[in-house]
């Protein structure tokens, strides 16, 4: 802190003269290293020495309370700011763009975009000198992408470039980066492509963050061989092969289990003279996991540690998957243990893999062992779900707790709530707990984890898309949707052309086939459904209308489509033994 030991000297001595430039840079400096009290006191000194606070002194006050998440103290300099009469205090954009961050950090993403339409429309006391530029814009869509709204994402680039003339914004490359990562993360490469192709015809050159995004796309959604082109035209495109790029690519190998490549590529990189990260790491203990090697995912564990890394929490949780999807539950249950002896605390990416992994075995009895993991510690979550899935009976104060967990799990990503929900209906589809199958995805849908974008209607099709689901959430799904139908139709809603069911590529899938295909055209088969395949598209079943409503309100239907718990959980209940 040698500015602020200048500072104090100065002060001590006799030509000092307070000035108001210099207490907005200590304050802005203070805010930035996250010393916000010290800023704070920093302020008041300046008011006591009658330095005259402007718009840079108050915007530097929003950045420091932001950055610690003060968000009440932020949004009151911001009050104050727009409700001053003197001009040199009112906010201006980048006084708005800080506050935007500071609440888009803080998941506080319906005022974040209350105050970028203040900002746009010119209200609220931000009528003046607060137009938004391309770093409102820039956080504004990351916001939205963070919280899985990419379409909405991409209307506001479309506006950035389209809206009315006054208004538009040249996007750079950060913003195309942003969204391009989002379809990234959520597996869209095909927007992503297309995405970077406008990139290109809008003048905006292209970076490795862009091409690394791409890479991500195309691994999330199985397409290695993409990802592998990708990867090798990055050399060619002069872009910098950094350890983001190498770890992008060992993720789309892992994803598919090919750790062979992965391994290969893992000491390319090395070679390279580039060091391995974490999320390296990382990869390459899922690539051994998914191939069902989890020795070799310890190995590489240890190797991390040998190089400086501690294991966190997607590390544990990746050996506790691999373990788990090997059926060493014993060992599996060892790793949750060593986790929170490390410290770490399970997250819903430990419970996605604990509740994938018993979901998996054959004998409940045997994935007891891990499942009792859940049991050893003082976490209410835990609690919640252990007795939900192994309580003989679930009492209506046990679905109310359910119910309260769900509201809990409004802080988590979109993306690590729908993992979490696939993974809780996995186990319960999978040892034959229909009933409560079916009460989660009744919550899950109510608390908005699986939003309306499962279902599509329009006057000609009425459609139910499972492609993003695994294999329990998408049954569950399937037979909600179809006792709806009935429903429907009871109460006199008109008849769609056809009705379709897209299977598509399975969430948890790792092949070419679908992980989906074959249950839901068994279980459809089963109840006599009039569906069949789409000639030329095996991932979607169709049949016309009129032959689905009479399918579903011909007698005894609806009773086959109720989900009862077929298999009421019988554990002896018997202490988790972990050394």
């Amino acid at each position: 802190m040698f500015f602020l030991q200048l500072f104090s000297w100065s002060k001590k001595q006799s030509w000092y003269q307070p000035n108001a430039r210099l207490y907005t840079r200590l304050i802005g400096f203070l805010g930035r290293e996250g010393q916000v009290s010290r800023a704070t006191l920093l302020f008041q000194e300046m008011l006591l020495e009658k330095c005259q606070a402007d718009q840079y002194t108050y915007t530097a006050l929003v950045n420091a309370y932001g950055k610690a998440k003060m968000f009440k103290e932020a949004l009151a300099v911001f009050n104050y700011m727009k409700e001053c009469t003197e001009p040199n205090c009112q906010p201006n954009t980048v006084t708005c763009n800080a506050l935007i961050d500071a609440l888009v950090k803080g998941g506080r993403y319906d005022q974040a975009v209350e105050t970028f339409f203040d900002m746009r429309d010119g209200t609220n006391g931000l009528e003046h000198g607060c137009k938004p530029n391309v770093v409102t814009y820039n956080v504004l869509i990351d916001a939205l992408c963070k919280e899985g709204l990419v379409d909405i994402g991409v209307r506001v680039l479309q506006y950035m470039r389209e809206g009315e003339e006054k208004e538009t914004v040249a996007p750079n490359s950060a913003t195309y980066n942003t969204i391009i990562d989002a379809c990234g993360k959520g597996g869209l490469y095909e927007k992503a492509e297309s995405l970077m192709e406008e990139m290109v015809e809008h003048g905006v050159q292209p970076d490795h963050i862009t091409y690394t995004a791409l890479l991500g796309s195309y691994g999330k959604a199985g397409l290695w061989e993409s990802a592998e082109n990708t990867f090798k035209g990055m050399k060619g495109a002069n872009v910098t092969l950094d350890v983001m790029a190498y770890t992008a690519m060992i993720d789309a190998y892992a994803r598919e289990g090919m750790y062979e490549k992965a391994e290969e590529l893992f000491k390319t990189m090395q070679q390279s003279g580039i060091r391995p990260n974490q999320v390296t790491y990382l990869s390459l203990i899922d690539a051994y996991g998914k191939a069902g090697l989890p020795e070799e995912s310890k190995t590489v564990f240890n190797t991390m540690q040998a190089a400086g890394y501690e294991g966190n929490v997607f590390v544990y949780s990746a050996l506790v998957d691999a373990y788990g999807k090997a059926g060493n539950y014993l060992e599996a249950a060892k790793m949750v243990d060593l986790m929170r002896q490390a410290g770490c605390q399970p997250n819903l990416v430990t419970y996605s893999a604990i509740l994938s992994s018993c979901s998996r075995s054959n004998s409940c009895e045997e994935a007891h062992v891990l499942l009792q993991s859940l049991q050893a510690s003082d976490s209410e979550m835990e609690r919640i779900l252990y007795k939900v899935v192994s309580e003989s009976t679930v009492s209506d104060e046990l679905w109310e707790d359910v119910s309260k967990m769900f509201d809990e799990l409004t802080r988590q990503s979109n993306s690590a709530r729908i993992s979490f929900c696939n993974s809780l209906l996995d186990i319960l589809w999978s040892w034959r707990l229909g009933q409560r199958a079916s009460r989660i995805l009744q919550l899950a849908r109510a608390k908005a984890v699986y939003n309306d974008s499962f279902y599509v209607f329009t006057k000609s099709e009425w459609c139910l898309d499972l492609h993003r689901l695994s294999v329990g959430a998408a049954m569950t799904m399937l037979m909600a949707w179809l006792g709806e139908l009935h429903h429907a139709w009871v109460w006199g809603e008109d008849v769609p052309e056809t009705v379709v069911i897209v299977s598509g590529k399975g969430k948890h899938s790792r092949s070419k086939v679908s992980a989906l295909k074959a249950p839901v055209d068994l279980h459809l088969a089963q109840l006599g459904s009039p569906f069949t395949d789409v000639v030329g598209n095996c991932g979607r079943v169709t049949a016309s209308g009129d032959a689905v409503q009479s399918w579903l309100l011909s007698p005894g239907i609806l009773q086959r489509l109720k989900l009862v718990d077929e298999q009421i959980p019988q554990f002896s209940h018997s202490k988790l033994l972990v050394k």
